[in-house]
């Protein structure tokens, strides 16, 4: 019923970073988590899992990055289909 992301981004936080920040689940839960949003994302057709406990600039940096590429390889294709 609803369009597809055609780019999907994980931000993933180690446990350890996890607990820098305040949140603090058991060490299985977590584990768990991280492998369920993980799994998910990789079934997805396109993604990016960035490490969010780099520091802030440089996640934007990549996000910002994977973003570009995705519009660029859209905006290819579209050209592509156009000048057949």
């Amino acid at each position: 019923l609803l369009p597809s992301a055609d780019l999907w981004i994980l931000l993933e936080l180690s446990t350890n970073g996890a607990e820098s920040i305040g949140w603090n689940p058991s060490q299985f839960q977590a584990t768990r988590q991280i492998e369920a949003y993980r799994s998910f994302v990789k079934s997805r057709k396109k993604y990016v899992i960035l490490d969010a406990s780099k520091p802030l600039a440089a996640v934007v940096e990549d996000a910002y990055v994977a973003i570009i590429d995705t519009l660029a390889e859209r905006a290819d294709k579209q050209l592509k289909r156009r000048f057949k």
